[in-house]
């Protein structure tokens, strides 16, 4: 017989049995549990600090084979072939931003039993940064502009991703140098840490440089007018006032001087800011030492009246901010003429001044005719002088009293009594009747102060609103027949009238003939009240007219209601017995 072979291309485990169904089979040995090895690749990495790349580890399991061939009765190896091997490709080397790998790719390589592991390093060097120093003027929020840093000072520090920026030399040179040109330092923006950012850079240009910004504004110095006598923070304004005689002054040419021109004089001052980098000068507005010219007393020339005693002050003027010399004024002196003045006075209000007084002109003994006009809301009282002479010396004045003007209206207002009608199962009632009165008073008004003097309390003018007869409803019965009349009182009133159904006759209809009918029960109305007797006979009203009648017209009118009801309950119970036949 010829011994059977199996060729092993798995691994077999520990003491299985070669012939599973014999107990007294062979078991596989050792080189069968090892036809197939895993193998691996592994890539590490440096250079790029906390960045760096972990270890990449790629295993294969069963990637190396071989086949085993035993003797199935024996157990012994007839044959064994050599192992086969496992080629790795290449595996492109991460990308980390700031650094660049001395290999783009790694790993490729062949495992065999001997070597069942491919390994390959890379290493990541730092690229080249820059951080670039810009200086911004931002002394107009609105347009903010660069700043050129002189030549010969540093704006550029340059290093490799990671490292620390030393930036404090250069930043110092920078700020001093525009401190000196007017300047003065604000505010640096850089990086949150200082060190070299991780852009990808090739060579020694950065593509995406860092940066750190100082802001600058004007330095400035203030101009004072105390401490400066520089001619642009002074200056003065002027006011002349000039004294003629007027053209009808004898023995005197007109205009010519009748006393020493006054020449009024204010200083006036600023003070100034100056930008020390641009050397313009803002100036605050200009100041005047008195914001007016003051009043003048003119001269007194016996024999001369001017026609301005007193030159009143005048309110410094400015244009474009620039103050201004004042108007010149002009005192005319004429020869004396004597005056006196109308003065209106209120008799109502302790006897004040009432408007401006009115000058009245003549000339010495000459006697006018005084023309008066009397103010709006006022009436005359007493003082009025037909005719009015001028003295040699003092001429008083025409005092006129006055007194105020009132003016009386009449004033009307409204009240109503509303009699309202209703029923008590929800049909239709009559139509409510509104009764109104009238109230009046008056009310007198002062024409000067606009108050109130008088006024009469409100009256009315009638004293009641009249009775009025509820309206007939057939197969109803009202709670009242009238409403009576009542006395008016400024305020509405409402009075309500409810209307109840007049019941119906009941009867039984026996089910047996030899059974007596019940009585038929009849409910009346209910008769009127002696209170509603005494209001008919008081004056009455007739509904929705309100128009008044006598007491005969009244019971007239209660009697046909009355009949009206029992004729209702009659044919009612003539109905009735109709139908019981």
């Amino acid at each position: 017989m010829v011994h059977g072979n199996e060729v092993v291309t798995n691994n077999k485990t520990p003491g299985q049995l070669i012939n599973p169904a014999d107990p007294n089979s062979p078991t596989y040995p050792t080189a069968a549990q090892d036809v197939m090895r895993p193998v691996s690749q592994r890539i590490t990495y440096s250079g790029a600090g906390t960045a760096t790349p972990s270890d990449k580890v790629t295993t294969v399991p069963e990637a190396l084979k071989r086949t085993v061939t035993v003797d199935k009765v024996t157990g012994e190896i007839v044959q064994t072939t050599p192992w086969s091997t496992y080629t790795f490709s290449n595996v492109s080397s991460p990308k980390i931003p700031g650094y660049t790998a001395d290999q783009t790719q790694a790993g490729a390589g062949t495992a065999t039993a001997e070597q069942p592991e491919v390994s390959a390093h890379v290493n990541y060097a730092p690229d080249y940064q820059e951080v670039i120093i810009r200086a911004y003027d931002v002394n107009n929020p609105e347009h903010v502009t660069m700043i050129t840093v002189p030549a010969g000072l540093a704006t550029k520090i340059a290093g490799h991703t990671g490292e620390v920026i030393t930036v404090d030399a250069t930043v110092t040179a920078i700020k001093s140098t525009l401190t000196q040109a007017g300047y003065v330092f604000v505010k640096q923006t850089q990086p949150a840490q200082l060190i070299f950012d991780n852009t990808t850079n090739t060579g020694t240009g950065d593509q995406e440089p860092q940066y750190i910004d100082l802001e600058f504004v004007h330095g400035s110095q203030n101009l004072d007018h105390n401490l400066d006598t520089r001619s642009d923070l002074h200056g003065q304004i002027s006011r002349q006032i000039r004294y003629v005689y007027g053209a009808d002054v004898p023995q005197k040419r007109a205009g010519s001087m009748a006393a020493p021109t006054v020449v009024q004089t204010l200083v006036t001052y600023r003070d100034g800011q100056q930008d020390l980098v641009t050397g313009q000068i803002t100036y605050t507005p200009w100041q005047v030492e008195a914001d007016q010219f003051a009043g003048q007393t003119s001269p007194e020339l016996p024999g001369y009246i001017a026609d301005q005693t007193f030159v009143d002050p005048a309110e410094v003027q400015s244009l474009a901010g620039q103050p201004q010399d004042g108007s010149e004024v002009v005192v005319t002196y004429t020869a004396t003429d004597p005056e006196t003045f109308i003065k209106y006075v209120d008799d109502d209000n302790n006897c004040e001044q009432v408007g401006a007084k009115v000058r009245l002109m003549g000339r010495t003994l000459e006697t006018i005719t005084p023309h008066y006009t009397i103010p709006a809301g006022y009436e005359y009282v007493s003082g009025k002088q037909a005719t009015y002479t001028f003295t040699t010396t003092e001429n008083p004045e025409i005092v006129v009293h006055l007194r105020h003007q009132r003016q009386t209206t009449t004033e009307m207002t409204y009240y109503h009594r509303t009699v309202h009608y209703q029923t008590t199962d929800g049909t239709e009632a009559p139509q409510d009747v509104v009764q109104t009165s009238t109230w009046t008073r008056t009310v007198t008004v002062d024409l000067v102060t606009g108050q109130v003097v008088t006024q009469t309390s409100w009256q009315p003018t009638t004293t009641e609103y009249a009775t009025v007869v509820t309206p007939n409803r057939t197969g109803y019965m009202p709670d009242r027949l009238a409403v009576a009349n009542q006395a008016v009182v400024p305020t509405d009133m409402a009075v309500t009238v409810t209307y109840t159904p007049i019941a119906k006759q009941t009867q039984v209809t026996p089910t047996n003939r030899n059974v007596v009918p019940q009585q038929v029960v009849t409910t009346e109305a209910p008769q009127p009240t002696k209170q509603v007797k005494q209001a008919v006979r008081a004056k009455v009203a007739l509904p929705q007219t309100g128009a008044k009648t006598n007491t005969m017209t009244a019971v007239y009118g209660l009697a046909m209601a009355m009949i009206g009801t029992i004729w209702g309950l009659f044919s009612w119970k003539q109905s009735q017995k109709k139908h019981d036949r």
